[in-house]
């Protein structure tokens, strides 16, 4: 059933960290983001989201050895924004094996069948937010709910805060057209009850959602973009 988003109703919003910086803002000029102003800009209002949580993990250096360091940058920089709260889950790189598709057995010579691949994987993410959102529901934290993901895992939670809690959960699937188009999940829009429940992001509310690249944290520390990420075309 669609409900219409209402701006003052007391919100919380609930975002998919890795969901969100993969299908929108690696490679790009914005990772210096802020998403509580990123949400709202999808949204259309001005300081809607009461809260927002945050749900990511730490990264590792086995990929990028100077990516804990960046990250770290961008902790703190969101650490200035009161209304944002971080929830952590873990993160792993582990060396798996796996099978290389038909098509793909012409580029390795002599044939190959298996490859030995870097796995990254974040893990608990998901679950701690659908245990948050749910919590949250139950508790009556929120009147109605944001979740910022494309993680079809996260259906059932969402369904049961529509459904039976009898809250409305809006969806922004995390997404960069120029990038990397990405439709939004069949079965979340399916959860929320309806595609009028469903914002899009788009380029624009990214390009307006940026931090100041200069900040003071505690004791007026400064909080420094890191320079890589000024240019969408550099990795890290």
């Amino acid at each position: 059933m669609k409900t219409v988003f209402d701006p003052k109703k007391p919100t919380i919003a609930y975002v998919d960290g890795f969901n969100l910086y993969h299908l929108a803002l690696q490679d790009t000029a914005y990772r210096w983001s802020n998403p509580k102003l990123l949400l709202e800009n999808v949204l259309g209002h001005a300081d809607c989201i009461d809260t927002l949580k945050l749900y990511t993990a730490r990264v590792s250096s086995k990929i990028d050895a100077d990516a804990p360091r960046k990250q770290q940058v961008y902790l703190n920089a969101l650490g200035t924004i009161p209304e944002i709260e971080i929830t952590f889950g873990s993160f792993q790189v582990n060396d798996k094996w796996r099978r290389i598709s038909e098509d793909m057995t012409k580029v390795f010579k002599p044939t190959a069948h298996l490859v030995r691949v870097v796995n990254p994987e974040e893990k608990g993410s998901d679950v701690n937010l659908g245990a948050h959102l749910l919590r949250d529901g139950f508790t009556g934290a929120y009147e109605q709910a944001i979740v910022c993901t494309n993680d079809t895992d996260l259906c059932e939670p969402i369904r049961i805060v529509v459904q039976e809690i009898g809250k409305p959960v809006f969806l922004i699937t995390p997404n960069n057209k120029i990038k990397r188009p990405v439709p939004t999940a069949k079965k979340l829009v399916t959860a929320v009850g309806d595609v009028g429940n469903v914002f899009h992001m788009r380029n624009n509310h990214l390009k307006n959602a940026m931090l100041p690249q200069n900040l003071l944290g505690k004791g007026g520390k400064p909080i420094l973009m890191p320079p890589s990420w000024a240019n969408g075309a550099q990795k890290g």
